[in-house]
């Protein structure tokens, strides 16, 4: 055999070898990704499915006089946080914190609050240590970011309640695995909405979006480096995005024709899918989507439910 045809097949090996390596490495990736979780805003009850579309599960049964919402995984995967609240009571609904089984079962109060304060929207951190969520004013919309330690224990604020000439509400919060936070301000200075970027104990906090994007529902990749979002918080015709740390880079994920819109993101554990929330392709129904992380391969994952809201996507445990 002569040494060039030696050196091909040489290569055609270690070629092999990498593309397969790179394969075994997405697979097991991907093997990270567990059921997607929702809230229907129909039934208001939370609910898991596989992201094949396969297994849908409803979680809570709070009866007609509550809605469960907000639904977010602990990072190991084996439990959910929500947000309980009374039905048709704006302003005065007493929302808390409850925490129950991945599968539904043992749901419990996590949190207490002052009467006439509501808890919304609670985010883990990465490490399952503590808990940042959207605490709002008695009878009234401005709302800031609140930390609570995972056992209910040591609620504090790392925002403050900005109102009169200066309102403002903080709410739709999360945790980087570096221990950054991301929010959306709303309404401050006149700009209808912007995501800002804080350490985790509340300083330097600071927006990486421009106020012509009116950006809203921030997640964070799992490596840190990446935030994807949604455009038009008040508006149709929203769209996926992504930003990195310095709002110096952004690009738009998915194009739906208006007026319809995407929104309410969320990272696969893997880092390589996104679910989201989609009126496409008729404006009847909000249903549930899943694209790859560059927003290829875009799909619709069928339910029987038309009022999704806010997925979350857990770790397979």
């Amino acid at each position: 055999m002569s040494g060039g045809r030696t050196r091909r097949m040489t290569i055609a090996v270690i070629v092999a070898a990498i593309a397969a390596m790179f394969s075994t490495a997405g697979t097991q990736a991907a093997s990270l990704d567990g059921r997607i979780a929702f809230w229907d805003f129909n039934t208001g009850q939370i609910y898991s499915v596989n992201p094949n579309g396969s297994g849908l599960r409803q979680l809570t049964h709070t009866g007609s006089k509550h809605v469960a919402s907000w639904p977010d995984f602990s990072p190991d995967g084996s439990h959910i946080i929500f947000s309980r609240r009374l039905a048709n009571a704006p302003g005065n609904d007493n929302a808390r914190i409850w925490i129950m089984s991945a599968d539904g079962s043992h749901p419990h109060q996590l949190s207490h609050d002052l009467p006439g304060y509501r808890d919304y929207d609670p985010r883990y951190a990465p490490n399952g240590r503590y808990i940042v969520f959207a605490r709002c004013l008695p009878n009234d919309g401005v709302c800031a970011i609140y930390k609570v330690r995972s056992d209910g224990t040591g609620m504090h604020a790392l925002t403050h309640f900005k109102t009169g000439m200066h309102e403002a509400v903080d709410f739709s919060v999360a945790v980087a695995p570096d221990r950054q936070i991301a929010f959306t301000r709303f309404g401050a200075g006149g700009i209808t909405a912007q995501i800002f970027v804080m350490h985790p104990d509340g300083s330097d906090q600071h927006p990486i979006t421009p106020p012509v994007l009116e950006a809203t529902g921030p997640t964070w990749s799992p490596t840190s480096r990446t935030i994807v979002f949604n455009t038009n918080a008040n508006r149709l015709g929203s769209a996926l995005w992504t930003t990195n740390l310095t709002g110096t880079s952004r690009h738009a994920l998915t194009h739906p024709r208006f007026p319809h819109n995407d929104f309410a993101p969320a990272y696969a554990p893997s880092g390589r899918r996104i679910a989201f929330v989609s009126d496409r392709p008729d404006l009847c129904c909000l249903n549930l989507y899943v694209a790859n992380r560059d927003g290829s391969h875009l799909h619709r994952i069928t339910t029987d439910l038309t009022g999704i809201v806010d997925p979350v996507w857990g770790r397979r445990s």
